[in-house]
């Protein structure tokens, strides 16, 4: 992602790949949802794993 300046993933000091990981979760969940993904007839849901960002999963349809 070019909007992610290359030195936050140059120290352990600060966490790029979970700010990236939980940026991409968000990003993604908005356009499911703008894109009517709401009604969608299975249950869909998004998290990150291999523990990066904070572990929290988004639901993205109401059949969950």
């Amino acid at each position: 992602m070019p909007d992610f300046d290359e030195h936050y993933f140059e120290s352990d000091a600060f966490p790029g790949i979970d700010l990236q990981a939980v940026t991409l979760r968000r990003w993604f969940a908005e356009c499911w949802w703008k894109a009517g993904g709401w009604g969608y007839p299975l249950a869909v849901e998004i998290w990150i794993h291999d523990g990066f960002g904070d572990g929290e999963r988004i639901i993205l349809t109401e059949q969950c």
